[in-house]
């Protein structure tokens, strides 16, 4: 299976972009270049992602449906001051076990390939300088209406005969 497209967001902490799930100890910061996922509870014995399990590399199939969640979400309104600062948006290539949900995907292995601006004045006021984060994972800054063109290059969309019965269709 080719590479598949996905959309996630991420607390940036320090120069690191951390997932918003949180595990005993922290979640570790995704890496410039390729994530491995992990599983804490060891209730399978196939790499992870598991069947029945949460673990694995997590983004959405559609960037509509992320922004439509965050926007619905009390995750978004986390003030610039806090520690972890405003969310940051972004494209992963993700591949290696997939396990398909309703609205996103867990990657056996992911990467980071682009990080995405606001259009909006708003959010942009509030947001965390993306550059540096770029230069950090060694991504290009891609302007959120121009995303899924972009992406398109690199990814194939989750086809949707892969997708779980119940799932979110796009079409």
């Amino acid at each position: 299976m080719n590479p598949l497209l996905g959309y996630r967001f991420w607390f940036p902490h320090n120069g690191r972009l951390y997932p918003l799930r949180v595990r005993a100890g922290g979640a570790p910061p995704w890496r410039p270049g390729i994530n491995d996922a992990t599983c804490d509870l060891d209730s399978h014995a196939d790499p992870p992602p598991g069947e029945a399990c949460r673990c694995g590399l997590h983004s959405f199939y559609e960037l509509d449906w992320m922004i439509e969640w965050l926007e619905g979400s009390p995750v978004w309104e986390i003030p610039a001051a806090h520690p972890r600062g405003r969310l940051v948006l972004g494209i992963t290539r993700n591949w290696g076990r997939i396990a398909p949900g309703r609205q996103t995907m867990a990657a056996q292995h992911a990467e980071i390939i682009a990080l995405l601006d606001w259009p909006d004045p708003e959010h942009r006021k509030h947001a965390p300088d993306l550059s540096e984060l770029a230069r950090s994972y060694g991504v290009p800054i891609v302007s959120l209406p121009a995303a899924d063109a972009w992406a398109a290059e690199f990814a194939a969309p989750m086809p949707d005969e892969l997708k779980p019965a119940g799932a979110l269709s796009d079409s």
